[in-house]
């Protein structure tokens, strides 16, 4: 089997392709997908993982509290805070409380 997958991406096409099956408390699922955009071969692989591995919890807040846990570091481009912000009607004026509240208040550092 892990042959077959090692070469079951050659000549589709393709630049990305991801084949995963996770068993998660008790129940087993699969996801194979194909893309030539690597954004969108991530976006499929971390949503399908956190909407089976965490289905009591909606995706994004599933994603946020994954990536919080884990133990990788992770490094947002500063635009990402300056587009909550904006969302939010803050500017360079108002506060880093004023920031915490905003986020508070929609459940979370929303990135979109």
């Amino acid at each position: 089997m892990s042959r077959w997958l090692a070469t079951s991406f050659d000549g589709d096409g393709f630049d990305y392709g991801i084949d995963a099956t996770l068993h998660a408390e008790g129940d087993t699922t699969r996801q194979r997908t194909v893309s030539n955009d690597v954004t969108a071969t991530f976006d499929t692989l971390i949503s399908w993982f956190a909407s089976n591995a965490g289905p009591s919890s909606p995706t994004p807040e599933a994603i946020g509290l994954l990536l919080a846990a884990s133990e990788t570091t992770v490094d947002l481009p500063p635009v990402m805070i300056k587009r909550f912000a904006a969302s939010q009607g803050l500017s360079a004026s108002d506060s880093i409380g004023d920031l915490v509240r905003a986020a508070e208040k929609e459940g979370g550092f929303r990135v979109e």
